[in-house]
């Protein structure tokens, strides 16, 4: 009874700390974009109040792919429409990262804003993988490939051949 009593609990307590930081990331992104939705539509203290609201009650609302443009998108955009001047709203359609803030690309979210605007913290991508031009086969297999003193030829190349061949015979002497 005691272990099905913490079992729940501790369920509990991890659910509400999941939703308390997802609130956080949210209220975080849609500050982001808001701020930077005053920089460059030029909105006043008025707009950027509601406009935050509607960008956190937009991003809270998305629980799955399709929501990203559903029915909270669609409210969102004619409650934008409604709030801006007609140069701001032509301003914003053309903006993709304001009119669609998130995306779905390679079976993840993504925040249009960050296309724009990169995130500072973020690390840089990996290197491409070393290419072997000569042989022109992709990434290398062997490091040693190619080094001063190794053989530059494949392994049925008529060297090989010779070579395999010559060792052969030394092994029948040295019986």
């Amino acid at each position: 009874m005691k272990r099905t009593l913490l079992a729940i609990v501790a369920a509990l307590v991890m659910t509400s700390t999941m939703n308390a930081q997802r609130l956080t990331d949210i209220t975080a992104e849609a500050r982001f974009i808001t701020d930077k939705m005053v920089v460059e539509l030029g909105l006043n203290k008025f707009q950027r109040d509601n406009i935050l609201s509607l960008n956190l009650a937009y991003l809270d609302g998305i629980n799955s792919y399709r929501d990203i443009n559903a029915r909270g998108w669609r409210y969102r955009n004619n409650k934008m429409k409604a709030l801006l001047s007609a140069k701001q709203w032509k301003k914003f359609k053309k903006c993709r990262y304001f009119y669609r803030p998130i995306g779905w690309r390679d079976n993840a979210y993504v925040h249009n804003i960050y296309d724009r605007y990169p995130r500072k913290n973020r690390p840089a991508p990996p290197p491409p993988p070393e290419f072997d031009r000569r042989m022109d086969k992709g990434p290398r297999q062997r490091p040693e490939y190619g080094k001063p003193g190794k053989p530059r030829f494949g392994n049925n190349s008529p060297e090989a051949i010779k070579m395999r061949r010559e060792m052969r015979k030394g092994n029948r002497f040295a019986r």
